[in-house]
């Protein structure tokens, strides 16, 4: 994710607490969950001609802009301290020239939802906040850092809106609102993420097969109580250079011929394809276990992530890979399984290799 912070504070108007609140964002930021850096830059009192020049070189995710507003302009600094009005049609007109127009633009200025509403309506974001009163500096510092550190955290732009919001309403008392303009749908700003955070998921190779195959009933036998289950990395950094995963769950021994950590962790330097690395191998399980994922990067940085098994078929099946769109038989054996796998955490756990090993989804 990429933030362009855009402060600007013309003389005759009151001081905003610019530097506590950049101070708060670069702190924040640097937390992230995501697997690649957050990048975040901040630039003061820009011309409108640098402004421009300056978004279509840098191309940010999220451009926030930390101002006054009037309630039907932003009101910018020229440079030298006197003002600029620059009004959400005027501000669309700028962007909508960029080969990467930004996704979200955050307007955190008093009374600048008009402004918001206008940008969005005239394609200058996919998403733009604003607010409809006066806010104060407080108000403002917690509405930036509740926002981005659920962006950071790989929330929805939906679900980190709504956190942002508390925030505010506590801070001012109710007195002031925020407003979220989408481009199409509400909604969907509950699936759009800006970070793409390390996870694990699981698929079961048996059901992806007739998935794949359309079909919407079980094709032959299939136990709950003794799935095959194989691994993903997902969110996986795009500089990966080694991953490691691994289970430290006692009730996994060797088989003949291996060792301890041949039997827990698998190892390799596989390049992540569309922010996935697949573990190849698929296993038998018989109750919930623990796994843990840790990537080092070419950048030398660490990374990593945890689940349970159960965990990582629910994120894949009902979270992300196929919400609300499973065939309801397939959807029926999936959450039974998941049911089991719960049921039997902390006894008879392990894992035992499948007759097979499918290929990768």
């Amino acid at each position: 994710m990429r933030v362009m912070y855009v402060a600007s504070n013309p003389t005759g108007h009151a001081d905003l607490d610019l530097p506590g609140e950049i101070n708060d964002l670069q702190e924040l930021l640097e937390r992230g969950a995501g697997a690649d850096p957050i990048e975040f830059r901040v630039y003061s009192d820009l011309k409108l001609n640098a402004l421009t020049a300056t978004i279509g070189r840098f191309r940010p995710d999220v451009l926030h802009f930390a101002a006054h507003g009037d309630g039907r302009s932003l009101l910018l600094s020229k440079g030298d301290g006197s003002e600029v009005e620059l009004d959400g049609r005027a501000l669309a007109a700028l962007l909508k020239g960029l080969s990467a127009r930004p996704r979200l633009v955050v307007l955190n200025a008093c009374s600048s939802d008009s402004v918001a509403a206008e940008l969005v309506a005239h394609g200058g974001a996919d998403w733009a906040i604003g607010t409809d009163a006066t806010i104060t500096n407080d108000a403002a510092r917690s509405l930036t850092a509740a926002l981005y550190q659920r962006l950071a955290d790989g929330s929805s732009i939906g679900d980190a809106f709504a956190i942002a919001t508390t925030h505010v309403e506590v801070a001012d008392h109710g007195d002031v609102g925020a407003t979220l303009h989408p481009t199409g749908r509400w909604d969907e700003a509950g699936d759009d993420r800006l970070v793409d955070p390390l996870r694990i998921v699981a698929c079961l190779p048996v059901l992806d097969g007739w998935l794949d195959e359309g079909l919407t009933e079980p094709a032959g036998d299939f136990r709950p109580e003794n799935p095959q289950v194989q691994f993903c990395v997902a969110g996986a950094p795009a500089a990966a250079r080694q991953t490691v995963f691994f289970t430290d769950d006692e009730s996994v021994r060797p088989g003949k011929g291996e060792s301890l950590e041949e039997a827990r962790c698998w190892l390799f330097e596989s390049q992540p394809v569309a922010g996935e690395i697949w573990i190849a191998d698929a296993h038998e399980y018989w109750g919930d276990m623990a796994w843990y994922v840790a990537v080092t990067t070419t950048d030398r940085r660490v990374v990593s992530a945890s689940a349970m098994t159960s965990e990582a078929l629910r994120r894949y099946y009902l979270d992300e890979r196929w919400p609300g769109e499973l065939p309801p038989r397939l959807r029926e054996l999936v959450e039974r399984t998941i049911a089991h796998l719960e049921r039997e955490s902390g006894s008879r756990r392990g894992r035992r290799p499948a007759p097979r090993a499918p290929s990768s989804p």
